[in-house]
């Protein structure tokens, strides 16, 4: 059987399967992806029969109106195969594979009974992409979404190039100097890539920022960071790599992958560790330092304080930096933080934030109409709004139900 790896070719696939030309290889694959759901534990048994009935509708609705109305003259093919042989769990499996096709999946963690009434009306948004600046150590700044690829600067002995869309490199050998310093920023809605004048490459999220010499000094390599980093370090046993986090952390590797997620805005600044082995020091004179293992993640409170959590998914950690949102088990504000981040506009609430929580996972390449529509599913309501200022460009309204 021919294997359909991709999502444009299980978007034809169901689209075929559901306008009555699908082969039958084709409705062996569909038919049989309903029966692996199936299969699957009932993450939906917590509605209601009326609010069965309702997602039903609006499964069909979604349906009709996203994919080609079948050949009424073919029986018992297209739709009307797909309506008779429905059950309960296909309406749950169907929901679930619309929302992978459209973008990512998404499912409720809840007791509540959800309400599957309002729709989305909405100025569509697109997402975020490759957008930063580049300070230089004179102060002047570049563009790098609006520069072609090549040369873009030299500093000392140091060249800069744009490799490609979404990432420049340092290359050469310089000496470290006083007061030569680069700082790269993605800014709301934005993301970027470098490769450090060690080879070490840093991707960031947006509303995140980078500093860091032109060339590093003979005995350590030190960068400073805010909001979200994932780092990918070239080991040299001879000059540790130290990340200052906002004054409130330092963290020191010799070669290693791991994340760290600073955002003013979340409860802790977490670091997340991949691949080899760092050890994390609070500002706080009294903290102990801390040595993490693949797949540990230390959390710093405010206080100071650092706990470490082990065997994290650490798939979820650096799903930003795969093109992701990924959840578990978070709640609407957690959710909706990261999503106004990408796509630059501000959050509100209608009524106390849901208490419910969601596990699942978005594409960051979809506009926001499809990540509120996938979000959707599961009870929560939106509502899309325009801001008067030009800073945000609109703005998400949360209603409780």
């Amino acid at each position: 059987m021919k294997p359909y790896n991709s999502q444009p070719d299980l978007q034809s696939m169901f689209r075929k399967y559901l306008n009555g030309t699908a082969t039958p290889e084709e409705k062996r694959l569909v038919e049989a992806l309903y029966d692996r759901f199936e299969e699957q534990p009932d993450i939906l048994n917590s509605y209601s029969e009326q609010e069965k009935q309702s997602l039903e509708y609006r499964m069909e609705s979604y349906l009709k109106n996203h994919i080609q109305h079948p050949t009424p003259t073919l029986p018992l093919t297209g739709w009307a195969r797909w309506r008779q042989r429905l059950s309960w769990r296909h309406i749950a499996a169907a929901s679930v594979l619309v929302a992978c096709l459209g973008g990512g999946y998404f499912y409720l963690n809840t007791h509540k009974q959800p309400t599957l009434q309002t729709q989305i009306t909405s100025q569509d948004l697109t997402p975020g992409g490759d957008h930063a600046i580049l300070t230089l150590s004179d102060g002047s700044k570049i563009m790098l979404d609006n520069v072609s690829n090549g040369m873009l600067a030299k500093q000392g002995e140091m060249t800069i190039h744009k490799v490609e869309q979404g990432l420049v490199a340092y290359s050469g050998k310089g000496l470290f100097a006083e007061n030569q310093f680069n700082t790269i920023t993605a800014p709301t809605g934005g993301k970027y890539s470098v490769v450090l004048p060690d080879g070490s490459r840093a991707w960031l999220n947006a509303e995140s920022s980078l500093k860091f010499p032109t060339a590093f000094a003979q005995n350590e390599r030190k960068v400073a960071i805010t909001g979200e980093v994932y780092f990918e370090i070239a080991p040299d046993k001879q000059k540790p790599f130290l990340v200052d986090v906002q004054g409130v952390q330092t963290i020191k590797v010799l070669g290693t992958h791991f994340n760290v997620n600073a955002y003013g805005d979340e409860a802790a600044v977490t670091t997340t560790l991949l691949e080899g082995s760092v050890i994390i020091s609070s500002a706080h004179t009294d903290a102990k330092a801390i040595r993490l293992k693949p797949g540990d993640q230390a959390s710093l409170s405010s206080k100071g304080a650092i706990q470490v959590e082990k065997d994290v998914n650490t798939e979820k950690v650096i799903a930003w930096k795969n093109g992701f949102f990924q959840f578990e088990k978070a709640n609407i504000k957690t959710v909706m933080r990261q999503l106004s981040r990408w796509y630059n506009v501000e959050v509100a609430y209608e009524g106390a934030p849901s208490d419910r929580t969601f596990s699942g996972k978005i594409a960051r390449n979809v506009n926001a109409s499809e990540a509120l529509e996938i979000l959707q599913f599961t009870g929560v309501n939106f509502r899309v709004e325009q801001v008067g200022n030009g800073a945000k460009r609109g703005r998400i309204v949360v209603t409780t139900p």
